[in-house]
């Protein structure tokens, strides 16, 4: 759990986590240069369950390297200072995780709560490694608080990593580089409720955000080998189309969507997965109008 002056919501957090139907955890909380209460606070809750390490703000994909490497456990369950974990969450990512072993990372799905405590919706990612990996054409098929994984796998492909200590999307470059070390699968249960800060590094950072995505989900497309040839106007629509900018062209929108259903028919996938139904071959279609 990283955590950058979280005083206000880290309470429910940590009470989430001690509320475990699962007692083997520490509760591991990376301090990247808070200057409130935040850590008396988890202290206090947590006592003897809780460690502190220190990052010294620099960053989240940093602050999220330091945990990693500084934990001593087989798995590591990932959960962000101002979202709460139900009950079974540990108890049932540990059972899945001992019952596959060719699985490096399961996460799942999650409630979506407001700043103030409203319900907004419920996540819908796909289920199976097979949906996943489609799915990351478009964008991250993982809530970031809701995983779990193999420590052991993510150092193996690199650790969570960005350019510097600016906003980046670190999860699903992650999972990109992770992909070649084992399966991956989400849970159908809603395990967290995941706070829809307004206030938050993704939001705040909304353009930047999406021109890395941009880079990282083309990376990802590129290297799956779906398209039988060549397009060489392929890469700058893709880019027009999921990168920073808001306007681009018909043609453009055609390329990248006819590319999305070559990939979408190359692996076929249940209905129930949400691997990559037809509303998203839009999105490149839809950017047009925003």
């Amino acid at each position: 759990m990283p955590v950058r002056n979280g005083a206000q919501w880290i309470q429910s957090a940590i009470e989430s986590v001690l509320r475990q139907d699962y007692a083997n955890f520490e509760i591991l909380l990376v301090d990247d240069g808070s200057t409130d209460d935040s850590i008396l606070i988890a202290q206090d809750l947590a006592g003897s369950k809780l460690r502190v390490v220190t990052a010294q703000g620099q960053g989240l994909a940093r602050a999220l390297a330091i945990g990693v490497r500084a934990a001593d456990t087989e798995m590591v369950f990932r959960l962000d200072a101002d979202d709460k974990a139900s009950s079974q969450r540990l108890s049932k990512q540990v059972s899945f995780l001992n019952n596959n072993p060719d699985y490096v990372l399961v996460g799942s799905n999650v409630k979506i709560i407001g700043d103030r405590g409203t319900f907004l919706g419920r996540s819908r990612f796909p289920l199976t490694d097979q949906g996943i990996r489609l799915r990351m054409n478009i964008g991250n098929p993982f809530a970031h608080s809701a995983v779990a994984f193999r420590r052991r796998a993510v150092l193996d492909a690199g650790n969570y990593w960005s350019p510097d200590a600016k906003p980046f999307p670190e999860d699903y470059h992650l999972w990109c580089r992770l992909a070649s070390r084992g399966l991956m699968a989400n849970l159908s249960e809603r395990l967290v409720d995941y706070h829809a800060n307004e206030s938050g590094l993704a939001l705040a950072n909304k353009e930047i955000m999406r021109s890395h995505t941009s880079d990282i989900s083309w990376d990802w497309f590129s290297s799956q080998g779906f398209l039988k040839s060549k397009n060489p106007n392929l890469k700058e629509a893709w880019h027009a189309c999921f990168g920073s900018n808001l306007s681009i062209s018909r043609q453009e929108a055609l390329v990248v969507t006819r590319a999305l259903i070559q990939a979408r028919t190359s692996i076929p996938q249940k209905f129930n997965d949400h691997g990559l139904r037809f509303t998203h071959f839009m999105i490149p279609v839809t950017r047009m109008w925003r």
